[in-house]
């Protein structure tokens, strides 16, 4: 009797897990909802047809993101496509949702290629989920990626998807998650700025998490100055390399070691001092503490103070060593990166109850995932990059993310469809058929091509060392034409950099010193980036300015039109806007929002009604911003005003006085 020879395929419970996912909302005034979900969708669509090169259906033949204007949103159509990898679109538009689902195996980072990087793991099934969704005023975006896996697989790497960097780098669309979304850090040189920060982190709805980096003291023990050390000699590179979201070797890490090592606690010297002499004159205590130190012991209290003043002297910060703003580009839809300045660590310490020193890194996860504080400390900087990346890279993995209201296709379905452990073992069994295979017809021609390769490695021995050596002269020539070039382009900025400053110091000696002149002499030399209004005038004209005050007014409103403006819409940085208003002023010019509760209820001193459009409307515009400086009534100056976009200027409605607030 013949043996049965059939088996029963057993069923395995494969682990579903989600790795990457963002919750956003379109970040720009320019387009309408429904506008913003056409760009959105034909953002995804450009990316969708790059994965699919000529296999791309007919369907998905649509216009580039940037002819979008030129598109109509009804002609975003439904599709469904199976070519062994699964492809669902639910366009409606008429109800303000586009939605598509790509599910696929995993085929590794470069499919057919057997020297790719990151090889398929068998059974491995990925679906890629996005959503747009009209909410009111809003348009909500969602990108999640859910894993299949079959039992006892490592977790996959988290993966961003290509399309969302274009999303939020781009300017008609930009993406916010409570925030907008920056592919730069931001600097916190403020109090205000740093409360913002920790409103943020204390804000439920953020669900990224805030990752600040402090500066490091360039000089932190007695008798150790930093002279002579240059960056190279201070620079090392890691043993640990990092990776980037998609899975690439990224360049390795440098910490500076020496410097590292100097703050590590383990490596701290005491310096031996002789303790100062005593002096005739008494000693007062200034503090609680003062007073207990010198209750013990005088000498103690004035050891103390030269101590502390001596420390204060000699205390310079610089950029920890890490590369921050690399970081905050690839981190951008994973965390939040923000520069602390180390005035503001001891504050930071206060309000959140941490304990930090200069240069520790403190990543603050958000409330809605329990609102974990990690700090990482500058004594362990050789190890924080490594350990940062993989942190970040990895939050989103298996986090429970509030998609609000957006609706994704597998949320209809129970479960991705499991792999078997008989899939995987033919997979497997084909893999090593295909290698034997390979394996005899590459020794069938190594036989041959070996004596005639004997012949060419003697001539192609010869060949490259004459290649080295030409080489090494045409390196040697380059290096030092590059260096020549930097020294000029370096001294031709210098001088610009002077003259510019001279020129603003010529024109500051001729401006005009009377309140009478000043708008005839703003409408001469601001305009057309910034413009009084004519309340503005008269505000400024029934205000009682004595000559210092009246000086500061000039100067707030030319930082306005100058540095501010260029800050805002055209390329100078923050730190470059904060170099410059110091070193021309001699002073800081704060620019903050006005509060909406502030502006409804006084809406006579913050609004202007009938402002005319560069469309020709007619339009009422509130004072939501206003540049502040000085304390006291002699010195007091408040400018408000509103960005008008279109014209790429600023309007000044009020000045010079503080108009009403709603405290609270």
């Amino acid at each position: 009797m013949m043996k049965d020879m059939h088996t029963v395929v057993r069923l395995l419970r494969n682990h579903l897990y989600p790795t990457y996912q963002l919750y956003a909302v379109m970040n720009s005034r320019k387009l309408a909802p429904l506008e913003g979900l056409k760009l959105g969708a034909l953002t995804v669509l450009s990316w969708l047809r790059q994965r699919l090169g000529a296999a791309a259906a007919e369907a998905l033949q649509t216009p580039e993101p940037e002819d979008y204007a030129s598109f109509d949103v009804a002609d975003l159509v439904s599709v469904h496509l199976n070519y062994g990898f699964v492809i669902d679109i639910i366009s409606l538009p008429e109800k303000g949702l586009w939605t598509l689902q790509i599910t696929e195996p995993d085929l590794g980072s470069d499919p057919g290629n057997p020297q790719q990087q990151r090889k398929p793991v068998a059974g491995r099934i990925i679906e890629t989920n996005v959503s747009f969704a009209v909410q009111g005023q809003q348009l909500e975006c969602g990108v999640q990626t859910v894993i299949s896996d079959p039992e006892n697989t490592p977790l996959a790497d988290v993966y961003r998807p290509a399309f969302v960097k274009k999303l939020y780098n781009n300017p008609d669309f930009g993406l916010a998650q409570v925030i907008p979304l920056q592919n730069k850090p931001r600097y916190i040189n403020n109090v205000e700025k740093l409360k913002s920060m920790l409103q943020l982190y204390h804000n439920q709805h953020n669900q990224l998490p805030c990752v600040l980096f402090t500066k490091v003291p360039k000089l932190v023990d007695e008798g150790l100055p930093l002279e002579g050390l240059s960056l190279e000699s201070l620079q090392q590179e890691h043993v640990d390399a990092s990776y980037d979201e998609k899975g690439n070797r990224m360049r390795p890490i440098r910490v500076e070691h020496e410097l590292v090592d100097r703050l590590a606690p383990k490596n701290k010297q005491k310096s031996k001092q002789a303790p100062p002499k005593e002096t005739d004159k008494p000693l007062v205590a200034t503090s609680i503490e003062e007073l207990r130190i010198l209750a013990r012991n005088p000498l103690a209290l004035q050891k103390s103070r030269s101590l502390a003043k001596a420390k204060q002297e000699r205390l310079e910060y610089a950029l920890p060593p890490y590369d921050i703003k690399r970081f905050a580009a690839s981190w951008c839809g994973f965390a939040h990166v923000y520069l602390l300045e180390p005035q503001l660590v001891d504050k930071l310490q206060e309000l959140e109850g941490l304990k930090l020193q200069a240069g520790d890194v403190v990543v603050l996860e958000p409330q809605c995932f329990k609102g974990g504080k990690i700090v990482m400390p500058i004594a362990e900087a050789k190890q924080n990059a490594y350990q940062l990346n993989k942190l970040i890279f990895a939050y989103p993995r298996e986090k429970g993310v509030d998609f609000g209201n957006l609706y994704f296709l597998s949320g209809a379905r129970d479960a991705l469809v499991n792999s078997t452990l008989e899939a995987k073992a033919y997979s497997n069994e084909q893999a090593e058929r295909f290698a034997t295979e390979q394996s005899l017809r590459d020794a069938k021609w190594q036989a041959k091509l070996q004596e005639r390769n004997n012949l060419v490695a003697q001539l192609e021995n010869k060949l490259h060392k004459q290649e080295q050596r030409l080489n090494m002269a045409e390196q040697l020539v380059a290096e030092r034409e590059a260096a020549a070039e930097q020294a000029q382009q370096r001294l031709q900025k210098q001088l610009a950099e002077k003259e510019e400053y001279i020129r603003f110091l010529q024109q500051r000696l001729q401006r005009p010193r009377t309140k009478k002149e000043l708008p005839q002499w703003a409408r001469h030399s601001l305009a057309p980036h910034l413009v009084l209004h004519p309340r503005a005038e008269a505000t400024l004209e029934a205000a009682c300015l004595n000559e210092d005050r009246l000086e500061l007014v000039y100067d707030a409103l030319e930082y306005l039109a100058t540095d501010y403006w260029e800050n805002r819409y055209g390329e100078l940085s923050d730190e470059e806007l904060l170099n410059r208003t110091s070193l021309k002023y001699q002073r800081g010019f704060a620019v903050t929002p006005n509060s909406d509760s502030s502006i409804a209820t006084y809406p006579n001193q913050y609004k202007l009604n009938g402002y005319t459009m560069l469309s020709g409307a007619q339009v009422t515009k509130a004072l939501d911003y206003h540049l502040k400086t000085g304390n006291k009534a002699e010195h007091l100056v408040r400018i408000y005003f509103f960005f008008d976009d279109e014209r790429r200027r600023i309007v000044v409605g009020s000045l010079p006085e503080h108009l009403d607030t709603v405290r609270f």
